[in-house]
């Protein structure tokens, strides 16, 4: 793992929030490769409060290597992010990309509706190196051929603007625990664990509705010590 690149992010408090090569971004320049953003660059930023629209300068960008991967299928689209990337969802806020449920309802610069149509997470053999970058002023930027609204994740990224993450018994939290079940399941069936053992036992590993993917993954991992 590049530790010279992981430890510049976590020390301008970057969150593990990045995006693989190859993930497109609407710069001023045109639609840019995240791995090609470099300091200096002007993206298309969106404020989240009042939807105003404008180039921004990228002061930082980030690189690090992660081993667990989620894949959005955005109106037909594939998004391939890290668990903990804030998404914008109408009248939610930002929302972590591990917490998206299907038929969430995205922005795209205009801010017309974007579908997620289908979520899946996949944890990698080796480590794969993504990307991320600091954005001025309203610390936003759009990927992808759609333009998806999402949040640079950085240390200006406030408990207000984490405003989505919800717990208790909601429709949202019985789909979110839904969710990370299957994936868990399918995971741990990967990794040799009998499917009947799996089932007596995940809802009671999978206990605290507050824990995202990454926590629940490794709940689980640890209780049958695989």
């Amino acid at each position: 793992m590049n530790s010279g690149f992981n430890k510049a992010a976590n020390s301008a408090g970057v969150k593990p929030s990045y995006f693989v090569a190859g993930t497109l971004v609407m710069a001023v320049a045109g639609m840019v490769a995240i791995e090609k953003i470099k300091s200096g660059d002007k993206v298309i930023s969106t404020d989240p409060e009042t939807m105003e629209t404008s180039p921004k300068t990228v002061p930082e960008t980030y690189i690090k290597e992660v081993t667990t991967l989620v894949h959005l299928n955005v109106n037909g689209e594939e998004i391939i992010t890290t668990v903990d990337h804030p998404f914008y969802v109408k009248n939610q806020g930002f929302i972590k990309a591990g917490e998206l449920i299907v038929g969430d309802e995205l922005l795209d610069v205009n801010g017309n509706v974007l579908l997620v149509e289908n979520f899946d997470v996949e944890l990698t053999e080796e480590p794969v190196k993504v990307y991320n970058f600091q954005v001025e002023d309203f610390h936003t930027y759009h990927v992808s051929g759609f333009g998806v609204l999402v949040h640079n994740a950085g240390k200006d990224y406030s408990r207000r603007e984490r405003m989505g993450r919800q717990k208790g018994k909601s429709p949202r939290d019985q789909k979110k625990q839904q969710k990370q079940v299957k994936a868990i399941t399918r995971e741990l069936k990967r990794r040799g664990v009998p499917e009947n053992k799996i089932k007596d036992n995940i809802h009671d590993i999978l206990h605290d509705e507050g824990m995202d993917y990454q926590e629940a993954l490794e709940e689980a991992l640890n209780y049958f010590g695989v």
